[in-house]
C-alpha cells in the first residue's frame, strides 16, 4: 500500500519477501490485527517505509525467517509505530518485535512483550558506521519478557538507538545485555534516559551491556552514571505483569525534564509532566496520594483512578465507561445473518478511548461468573465493536474491562 489508509482489518496468513502481512510506503495502518504472517527478508508482520504510520494495531505471532530484521515490524528510512501491542513475534536474527533501520523511525507508547530473536529480542535499532541516517528511538514503551538468543533481550542498539521513558524489565539474553545491549563508536552511539532497566537476566550485563552508550536519570543496577538510581523501582505487581509504579517507588518525580517530551503522554495516556515533576519509566504515577485512589469526584460510582484508566472524565458524571449495545449480528447492522452460525453471533459495542487495551468477558450463567473470551483488544476510538460467534443460543451476559 502507498499513501493509503487501511483501518479495522484482520490481516493473517500472508507470506512475502518483505512485509508478510503488510508492505507499506507512507500511508496509515489503523486499528488492525496483523497476526500469523511470515516474511523471508524484512518484516514478518509489517514492513513500513518512509512516512508510514502504524497506529493502535495488534501485531502478534508473526515470523521472519531471513537474515534481516523485524519479526513483528520493520521500520526503514523513517516511519512511526504508535500505541501498538507487539507480542509473540519471532525473527531468526534481528529484532523479534521491532527492527528500526535508518531514517529515525519512532516507536511510541507501545507494549512490546514476549518476542524472540537472536539479537534484540524486543526491539533492535541498526545503522552502520558513517551512515547518513540515525536509527530511531523508543519512547514511553513497555518492553518486557522478551528473549535474545545472543544479545539484547529487551533492546539492542547497533551504533544508535535511544530509549526515553521506557520500562525495560524481565527480559533475557543468553550471552549479554539482558535489558539492553549497546555497540558504539566515536561518532555513533545510543542513550537511555528516564528509563527503568531492571530485573533482567544475562550472564554478562544483567540489565545493560554498555559499549559507549550514555545513561541519564535511569533506574538500573549497576548504576550506569551519577544521575541514575539503583534502588528497586517498586512496581505495583510485577509478578502479575503490572509495571505501573507503587506509591513508594523511588522513580516518582525522579525524571529529568530535559530528556522528556513534555507534550507527550505516558503509556496509560496521562500527561507526562505534572506540577510535582515527572517519573522514570513508561508510566506516570496515577495519583499524588495513595488515599486518593478511591475518590469519586463526580459521584458516578466509578473512582477517579478507574476513570483515568478507562479514558473517561472523572469530573463529569455523564462521562462513563459502559457497554453501549449487545445485538444479534443482523440487528447490529454489520451484515445479513445468512447462516446458522451467523444467527447465533452477537455484536458487542462500547465507547473506547485512545491508547487503551480491552478484554471482553462472557457469562452464560451469572452465578458461575465470567470468562475472558478475548484480551489485548486495541482501542479504535470512538467505538469498539466485537463479534462473538456463539456455539449455541444460550442467554449471554457481557462485561468489558480495561487492561
Amino acid at each position: 500500500m502507498t499513501n493509503a489508509t487501511v483501518e479495522g482489518f484482520t490481516i493473517t496468513g500472508g507470506s512475502a519477501r518483505n512485509g508478510g502481512g503488510v508492505l507499506m510506503s507512507d500511508g496509515l495502518l489503523l486499528g488492525c490485527h496483523v497476526v500469523s504472517n511470515t516474511a523471508s527478508l524484512k518484516g514478518g508482520g509489517i514492513h513500513c517505509l518512509y512516512r508510514g504510520r502504524v497506529e493502535n494495531c495488534r501485531i502478534s505471532g508473526n515470523c521472519l525467517i531471513g537474515n534481516d530484521g523485524g519479526g513483528g515490524v520493520c521500520c526503514e528510512y523513517g516511519g512511526e509505530i504508535v500505541r501498538c501491542t507487539i507480542t509473540f513475534n519471532k525473527a531468526s536474527q534481528r529484532g523479534g518485535g521491532v527492527y528500526c533501520d535508518r531514517g529515525q523511525p519512532s516507536v511510541r507508547n507501545c507494549v512490546i512483550t514476549d518476542n524472540t530473536a537472536r539479537y534484540g529480542g524486543g526491539i533492535m535499532f541498526f545503522t552502520t558506521a558513517g551512515a547518513q541516517y540515525q536509527a530511531g528511538y523508543a519512547e514511553s514503551c513497555l518492553i518486557a519478557r522478551n528473549t535474545a538468543e545472543m544479545r539484547g533481550g529487551g533492546g539492542y542498539g547497533n551504533l544508535a538507538g535511544d530509549f526515553y521513558n521506557c520500562t525495560i524489565v524481565d527480559n533475557t539474553a543468553s550471552n549479554a545485555g539482558g535489558g539492553v545491549f549497546f555497540m558504539a563508536d566515536a561518532w555513533s552511539f545510543g542513550l537511555c534516559a528516564n528509563s527503568i532497566i531492571y530485573d533482567n537476566n544475562a550472564p554478562s550485563g544483567m540489565n545493560h551491556y554498555n559499549a559507549g552508550a550514555y545513561f541519564f536519570s535511569c533506574c538500573t543496577v549497576p548504576s550506569a552514571s551519577a544521575t541514575c538510581l539503583s534502588d528497586a523501582p517498586e512496581f505495583l505487581d510485577r509478578l502479575q505483569g503490572d509495571y505501573r509504579l507503587s506509591s513508594h517507588s523511588p522513580c516518582i518525580n525522579a525524571g529529568d525534564a530535559a530528556w522528556a517530551d513534555l507534550a507527550g503522554l505516558d503509556l496509560d495516556g496521562r500527561a507526562r509532566l505534572s506540577d510535582e515533576g515527572l517519573e522514570i519509566g513508561a508510566y506516570e504515577y496515577a495519583v499524588s496520594q495513595p488515599e486518593e485512589i478511591d475518590s469519586d469526584s463526580d459521584g458516578d460510582g466509578m473512582s477517579d483512578e478507574d476513570e483515568l484508566r478507562a479514558g473517561t472524565n472523572p469530573a463529569q458524571a455523564d462521562s462513563v465507561f459502559i457497554i453501549q449495545s449487545v445485538e444479534t449480528l443482523s440487528a447490529g447492522g454489520m451484515q445479513t445473518a445468512s447462516t446458522e452460525e451467523d444467527q447465533k453471533a452477537m455484536v458487542v459495542r462500547w465507547a473506547s478511548a485512545e491508547g487503551r487495551l480491552y478484554t471482553v468477558w462472557r457469562s452464560t450463567h451469572l452465578l458461575e461468573g465470567f470468562v475472558a473470551i478475548q484480551s489485548r483488544i486495541a482501542a479504535t476510538p470512538p467505538e469498539n465493536v466485537y463479534l462473538d460467534r456463539l456455539d449455541d443460543r444460550s442467554a449471554s451476559f457481557y462485561r468489558i474491562t480495561v487492561e
